[in-house]
């Protein structure tokens, strides 16, 4: 599996007794106790789009949490995620992302991991933030995050800092080739998502392929969420490229099997099998993040798509699609039918 385009700046400093993981590192030392945060962020930092316009640009952090030293237990530690973004950055305050309450600390010394929600920056900066508006130009956006951590009390606080940039390239008009753009940093035509508003699937529309997004970062319970079985994870896009009321192929994700593809026969859905020339399932297994593609040749201007994920058990699974609770399962059970699908019309979407 291929992390680079996900996690392309884990790299590991030492500097002053701090560790820095993906740029960005925490200790607090008060008295007998610490706090110490090893983190990374995932996140893209180039995107190409034909018209230079950046809709989405996700950051997810996560790592580990250690503390030692308390008289007693702390209970609790909270995580903040804040940032600013463009040239004057420097000048500005920072924007909370998001933050994280971590419970249950029940020693005066252990550790925890953690993954923060994932934020669009996007939507904290605002449309516009990364748009590259000169035909042929390029941007660079400056971004600063910073973390913070509060283990127990505001006596022990720790507060670490990193920068990235992300560039956006808004090619001429004469390549005459789609958008592309990894998985975090992307132009995206239309969003969809889950019942439970959990996961989000976006779909950018190239000349010569459809890359579906799916943020399922929330959803995800790698490692130990209550009820997650993460060898039976996986997610999986549905088409029904000719909106006959059936599928015509899955194309999906299976953490035992990785990228798999499954074409219909004459029973239902055939043996999965690796995708074919054209079609590709890009995975990180520790965020949530996926991205398939899908040869545009395939899809006429109106096709009928679901998104579905599971992880076995108890874990409760999700479902982009027009019914809740209903996806695969058409009126006969688990079958080829498409009656949940939802419908998309590319000449709506591109407009």
């Amino acid at each position: 599996m291929d992390k680079k385009s996900l996690i392309n700046r884990r790299n590991v400093l030492k500097a002053s007794g701090v560790a820095v993981v993906g740029g960005i590192g925490l200790t607090a030392l008060t008295g007998g106790a610490s706090a110490q945060v090893d983190g990374y962020i995932a996140n893209g930092d180039y995107v190409e789009t034909e018209n230079g316009v950046v809709k989405s640009v996700i950051v997810t952090t996560g790592g580990t949490i250690e503390w030692d030293g308390f008289d007693n237990a702390p209970d609790t530690a909270t995580l903040t995620l804040e940032g600013r973004a463009g040239q004057n950055k420097s000048e500005k305050s920072y924007t909370k992302l998001t933050e994280k309450t971590l419970n249950g600390l029940f020693s005066s010394k252990g550790e925890r991991d953690f993954t923060l929600d994932s934020v669009d920056l996007v939507d904290a900066f605002g449309e516009g933030t990364f748009d590259s508006n000169t035909d042929g130009g390029e941007k660079n956006t400056p971004v600063d995050l910073r973390i913070s951590v509060t283990v127990g009390s505001s006596d022990v606080t720790a507060t670490g800092s990193d920068d990235m940039t992300v560039t956006t390239k808004n090619i001429e008009s004469s390549a005459g080739i789609g958008g592309e753009s990894n998985t975090n940093a992307r132009s995206y035509d239309v969003a969809y998502y889950s019942h439970t508003e959990d996961v989000a699937l976006y779909i950018d529309y190239g000349q010569d392929e459809v890359k579906f997004y799916v943020d399922a970062s929330s959803w995800w319970g790698y490692p130990d969420a209550t009820g997650w079985n993460h060898d039976q994870a996986n997610i999986n896009l549905g088409i029904d490229k000719d909106i006959n009321g059936y599928g015509d192929f899955q194309l999906g994700y299976h953490v035992s099997d990785e990228a798999q593809y499954k074409p219909p026969n004459e029973s239902g859905w055939g043996s999965k099998q690796s995708p074919p020339e054209g079609y590709s399932v890009e995975a990180d297994e520790e965020t949530g993040m996926f991205t398939l593609t899908v040869p545009r040749s395939e899809l006429g201007t109106k096709y009928k798509f679901v998104v579905q994920g599971s992880a076995g058990g108890e874990y409760s699974s999700f479902e982009i699609s027009t019914t809740e609770d209903k996806g695969w399962n058409a009126d006969g059970g688990y079958d080829r039918g498409s009656k949940y699908y939802l419908e998309e019309d590319i000449s709506v979407s591109t407009s």
